[in-house]
């Protein structure tokens, strides 16, 4: 088994977070083949960088896409403990990348996070019942939002071990 404990640069200094992504102190264990994949999609890799460098090492494998046609077919390849999905992207949006993503047996009940700047869009997501996080976004944000959407995972969907994980 693989200790972790990551310390996160804040706004107002550093902060240590375990592996319930945005509870202080602690630590978690998750062994290297129990790393839940999370699928980031954006048609700006560097929003994907960011992603990746904040969740890898809280113990994530963050797969990325950088369009929704590549999201789509990642999809069909393997299951997804959460899909963090921009919602305007060139050629088709994640609004409507989404309903091909739940054709796939795999990610059909695959909690999504919807990431957007358009605050008129964010809003009519939320009325949809979807979860949103609003561009620009702060690390601490994206860390909690994540935790929320685990929370919300059905322990048969995580992988073997970490049904618990992010749970109070």
């Amino acid at each position: 088994m693989m200790w972790f404990k990551a310390n996160v640069a804040l706004e107002g200094g550093s902060r240590s977070l375990d592996g319930r992504l945005g509870c202080a102190g602690g630590a978690m264990s998750i062994s290297t083949a129990e790393r839940p994949p999370l699928l980031a999609v954006d048609d700006y890799e560097g929003n994907l960088v960011v992603v990746s460098a904040l969740l890898e090492p809280l113990g994530f494998e963050v797969i990325t896409a950088v369009t929704a046609f590549e999201a789509i077919a990642l999809a069909r390849e393997r299951a997804f403990a959460a899909i963090l999905l921009d919602v305007r992207m060139p050629t088709l949006n994640g609004d409507d990348a989404l309903a091909f993503i739940r054709r796939s047996a795999a990610n059909a009940e695959t909690p999504v996070l919807f990431v957007s700047g358009d605050e008129v869009l964010c809003e009519k997501l939320r009325l949809q019942g979807h979860a949103v996080l609003e561009k620009p976004y702060r690390g601490a944000k994206l860390i909690e939002c994540v935790r929320a959407l685990m929370d919300r995972s059905p322990p048969e969907s995580l992988p073997h071990g970490l049904a618990a994980m992010g749970r109070k």
